[in-house]
């Protein structure tokens, strides 16, 4: 085929991904009643929780008002202490000095403000790398938020692609340097840090649908744009999917392709729609 008829369909797949991406962000839009921090917050937090534990991660942010940690925004301990008590992961008798701290914090913190903690055994552990427990990613994600009161204004301020991957590669306490959960320590010493694909993916993920939504409620183009040029900016994502679309000789280029790419695959390659596609009419036409 040639390339600019693959380009054309695959700028279409494009646009279909991040539609079908809005949908979520239009549904915490909806439940936050117009509010875009809000929104923002919610589903920022979704996708810090990755597949596994996206629907906790959702919970823990909407039983934590956003408002009550921006009143502890620059002590980032306080932070992850309110998020890991709401979390219910702050529960029962701790040997280590770290977690006794923040439950000390938490009984202080919470007092008077009406926060009620979920059920820690919502959270997953089983069959997820350590560097993804959620203990790391909430602590990471506290780090986050005490760097900012307001992540949507931070975010839509944002327009270099590397300073926003700076914002998002936060790293966990120092209590997790050598710990992945409370009172087990590791031998080895490592910073954890959310790592460049993490924060990739928080981007294309979470922020890039709510910058397209943005735009389309208030009619503005230029956010559809600056959305769609972010991921241009950003590297092809590396996972199974383009790892056989590169055996094909499909190489994607930036995420925007990779993102093409992965809608190929998930909705008319695994549906067999071939006479729907693009590319799998013409070459079907030849054949």
């Amino acid at each position: 085929m040639p390339q600019f008829m693959i380009k054309s369909f695959l700028d279409r797949l494009l646009a279909e991904r991040i539609m079908a991406k809005t949908e979520t962000a239009r549904r915490l839009l909806e439940e936050s009643h117009g509010g875009w921090e809000q929104a923002c917050y919610w589903l920022v937090a979704r996708y810090f929780g990755g597949k596994v534990n996206a629907l906790p991660f959702e919970m823990l942010a909407k039983a934590t008002d956003q408002r009550l940690l921006a009143r502890w925004k620059d002590n980032q301990r306080r932070v992850e202490a309110v998020l890991m008590g709401q979390a219910g992961l702050l529960e029962g008798y701790f040997e280590d000095e770290y977690p006794r701290l923040l439950q000390k914090d938490y009984g202080a913190l919470k007092v008077g403000t009406g926060m009620n903690s979920m059920g820690g055994y919502l959270w997953r552990f089983y069959c997820l790398r350590p560097s993804s427990f959620p203990t790391i990613r909430i602590s990471q994600f506290a780090q986050m938020l005490s760097t900012t009161s307001s992540l949507f204004s931070t975010l839509l301020d944002i327009h270099d692609v590397k300073e926003m991957l700076k914002m998002f590669d936060q790293s966990a306490a120092e209590y997790w340097n050598n710990h992945y959960r409370f009172d087990t320590a590791t031998e080895k010493q490592t910073v954890k840090h959310v790592g460049k694909m993490q924060a990739q993916l928080l981007i294309i993920n979470a922020w890039v649908p709510l910058l397209f939504l943005y735009g389309i409620v208030h009619g503005q183009e230029k956010y559809k744009e600056q959305a769609v040029e972010l991921l241009n900016q950003l590297p092809a994502e590396d996972n199974a999917v383009m790892r056989r679309w590169c055996q094909y000789g499909i190489k994607p280029n930036n995420a925007a392709e990779s993102q093409a790419l992965l809608q190929l695959e998930n909705n008319y390659c695994k549906n067999r729609k071939c006479l729907e596609c693009g590319i799998g009419f013409q070459i079907l036409k030849h054949k």
